[in-house]
């Protein structure tokens, strides 16, 4: 009897297995192919950045792919806080963090 319960229990958990493996396989994609960023990042205009006096996308963008496009992910508040105690922002400036938009890490 104990042993027609545990080969029931082990039968259970990997056909619970096999039927989450394929929902959760999806939720491990965390870069699209189409923008090269993560998910949780902006794809933005080197060129429009450069127009507007920010050089450091472009000096990433050349290091990378250089095809004018670049990643951007806007600091937390928190750290965005921290940062302008450190280097004097202005009230109202957005702080991000740049990379290149390739796909690999």
């Amino acid at each position: 009897m104990k042993r027609s319960a545990a080969i029931l229990s082990i039968t259970a958990v990997l056909t619970a297995m096999v039927a989450v493996a394929p929902a959760t396989s999806a939720f491990a994609v965390d870069t699209p192919p189409v923008t090269g960023c993560p998910a949780s990042n902006e794809v933005l205009s080197v060129a429009e950045l450069v127009a507007l006096g920010h050089h450091v996308p472009q000096l990433i963008d050349d290091a990378g792919n250089a095809n004018g496009l670049i990643c951007a992910k806007q600091l937390a508040p928190a750290d965005q806080e921290q940062t302008c105690l450190r280097i004097g922002c202005e009230p109202g400036d957005i702080l991000y963090f740049f990379r290149d938009d390739t796909l690999t890490r």
